[in-house]
């Protein structure tokens, strides 16, 4: 009874995993151990899905529980390879992937169940080997882990197979590579990876970090190359635009638009004004000089306002400062120019920002 079991086991995994057209290059699933029935369906079902995920060949021939169990013998060998050849009868496939399901004492008197999985490869002398405990399981929670347990094997196998390569190149060279966020060396390089989907990131010093994601394909090379921009290059790109024709005097000029041009036309109203006052006050001091002419009816202690010299100066220095706002007022009117203030010690400089 226990044997027919076993068969119908083995016949139900074989049927998952070869009942489609082949693909790539074919391989097989073979389950043994002492587990429950309900058990080796559960994990066979779960590898089978998990290998044809990945791309495995689909063969048309199911095996027993004999099979199975001289599999498990066969990988205690050196070259298990050879002796497996000869239980699958089957020159096609090259690949072939033997679970054992079995019961384990837990603790508190429970039952846990021990998941091991063995892949063999054709054309790779190495044995791939890992293992999974299962407490208190379940239906979904051992299928996860004999999921979980056929792709690590699966990844570790294209690593080793040294069919899958990624190869990073980057101009200027020697930029730090990163795949998956583990660094692998400096371009340019090439390593093993997973097939699948990987991302890339290259770093240099002075330059701008660059990253990309690809998608790998197995048994192939897969070459990606980066461009890397220096970081001043980034920088002065991303800057705006400079007026080489600008020129200021005493502080930059703003931007000057047309709202701003007009607002702005009170520095020169002001300037015109002050010139102006200044300008009267010259004028008022000279009306109010008085000549220093002594006659005999005058007391000779008497003081004569000489204020002549100093009105003609504030006078032209009046209608100077009256003439430059004048000046300012009329070439920023055409919305080219910007008057500009300075602030300096003892007093201030007035200056003219204009494009031309």
């Amino acid at each position: 009874m226990r044997s027919a079991t076993y068969s119908y086991l083995f016949m139900l995994g074989a049927v998952l995993l070869l009942s489609q057209s082949a693909r790539a290059e074919p391989g097989a699933v073979l389950v043994s151990g002492t587990a429950s029935a309900r058990q080796q369906v559960v994990a066979s079902s779960a590898v089978a899905t998990a290998v044809s995920s990945a791309g495995w060949g689909i063969g048309d021939k199911a095996y027993s529980a004999a099979d199975a169990t001289a599999a498990a013998r066969c990988l205690r060998r050196s070259e298990p390879w050879r002796c497996l050849s000869a239980i699958l009868r089957d020159a096609r496939i090259q690949r072939i992937a033997v679970v054992s399901v079995d019961p384990k004492p837990g603790k508190a008197g429970t039952t846990d169940t021990v998941i091991t999985e063995r892949l063999v490869i054709s054309n790779i002398d190495s044995l791939f080997v890992a293992q999974r405990f299962c407490d208190q399981c379940t239906d979904d929670r051992l299928a996860g882990l004999a999921t979980e347990l056929t792709k690590e094997l699966l990844d570790r196998a294209a690593v080793g197979s040294g069919r899958t390569v990624l190869a990073i190149k980057s101009t200027p060279r020697a930029a730090k590579a990163y795949v998956d966020a583990n660094l692998v060396g400096v371009t340019d390089t090439s390593i093993n990876v997973v097939p699948g989907p990987h991302t890339i990131t290259v770093e240099l010093d002075d330059h701008r970090t660059d990253t990309r994601r690809v998608q790998v394909q197995e048994n192939t090379t897969h070459e990606v190359s980066f461009m890397l921009r220096s970081s001043a290059e980034s920088s002065s790109s991303q800057a705006p635009p400079l007026d080489r024709n600008a020129v200021a005097v005493g502080v930059p000029a703003p931007a000057v638009s047309t709202s701003a041009g007009r607002r702005s036309r009170l520095v020169p109203g002001v300037i015109v004004g002050g010139g102006l006052a200044v300008f009267t006050t010259g004028l008022v001091l000279f009306a109010l000089d008085e000549d220093s002419v002594t006659r005999p009816d005058q007391d000779a202690s008497r003081r004569y306002r000489d204020t002549a010299s100093r009105g003609v100066v504030l006078g032209a220095t009046g209608l100077a400062v009256a003439g430059v706002g004048s000046y300012l007022w009329w070439k920023y009117s055409k919305g080219r120019a910007a008057p500009v203030v300075t602030l300096a010690t003892g007093g201030a400089a007035v200056g003219l920002a204009r494009s031309f």
